[in-house]
């Protein structure tokens, strides 16, 4: 098990390729609420209320643009027609009734088998998201977040409170339209002692042997007195010599299927500007500056 974990998170194999979409949900913005100060509920009006439901919890809330984004935790009820909202965080501006809001949806969490992203595109557009924002460049530029619309980048925000945790991306700007961003990503590996596991593709039942032979034989035993009679340093380095020519080989074939040593210089993109300018559109009818 732990040749295979080694070999797994030794680079960016192809058979951890995975395809997955953030959906992007319209947001909501009918009739008003009232917010109270260091209270976590929302109470909205009837307008509200009939546009509410289980759907939005885990959604974000926005009351005013001098106050934070606040997360939605769950939706009630009451008898009066009106809906109550309960938020993450108690609410850090006055007490106020009658007041504009949304709901949308700007913090997303990754697949639970997620480790990293590969790419995110928005096909509409034609352009690829930026998945390294850092939130010390977000709140640079936009500490306040009022900027939405086309988004050009997702930003790691903090581990989400699932078991284990999960990381959760801000997108930025937000996306306030009903849209889907689908992206590519790398799995963590499964271990292979998993119920249903099995070998992918490349690995060899033979290279993890040599990797495990290896081990023991760098293992002197579990006293001086009860010695480990295959604990031998040379054999130890024959084996580990063994396990790194088939690595080596695993590796050409992965490379073969997608190359990943060799890349290429890439154009720069600029996300706010005019999103044709690389569209296939425009390289149809525009003669490429290298040639």
């Amino acid at each position: 098990m732990n040749a295979f974990r080694q070999v797994a998170e030794g680079k960016r194999w192809s058979w951890l390729w995975k395809e997955g979409q953030f959906l992007v949900p319209l947001s909501i913005a009918g009739g008003t609420v009232t917010v109270t100060r260091n209270v976590t509920t929302v109470l909205g009006d009837a307008t509200a209320a009939a546009l509410w439901n289980q759907s939005i919890v885990g959604r974000q809330f926005r009351c005013g643009n001098s106050n934070p984004i606040y997360s939605i935790l769950s939706v009630t009820t009451t008898t009066n027609a009106n809906d109550t909202l309960t938020l993450d965080q108690p609410w850090s501006g006055s007490t106020a009734a009658a007041q504009g809001y949304k709901v949308y949806q700007v913090y997303f969490t990754v697949p639970t088998d997620f480790h990293a992203f590969i790419t995110v595109v928005d096909m509409k557009n034609m352009f690829r998201l930026d998945h390294n924002v850092g939130q010390d460049y977000l709140n640079l530029v936009d500490p306040a977040r009022t900027s939405t619309g086309m988004p050009f980048g997702l930003s790691m925000r903090k581990y989400d409170n699932s078991t284990p945790p999960l990381p959760q991306y801000e997108m930025w700007p937000a996306q306030l339209a009903l849209f889907a961003y689908p992206f590519l990503y790398e799995i963590r590996a499964t271990d292979i002692s998993d119920s249903g596991a099995s070998l992918p593709r490349f690995i060899r039942g033979d290279m993890l042997m040599e990797m495990a032979l290896a081990n023991a034989a760098r293992w002197p035993g579990p006293a001086v007195d009860t010695p480990n009679p295959y604990y031998d340093l040379r054999l130890a380095a024959i084996h580990d010599a063994r396990a790194k020519q088939m690595i080596l080989e695993a590796d050409r074939q992965d490379e073969e299927v997608t190359m990943q040593a060799l890349t290429y210089q890439q154009w720069q993109q600029w996300p706010m500007s005019d999103p044709a300018m690389f569209g296939s559109s425009y390289w149809q009818s525009h003669a490429p500056a290298f040639m």
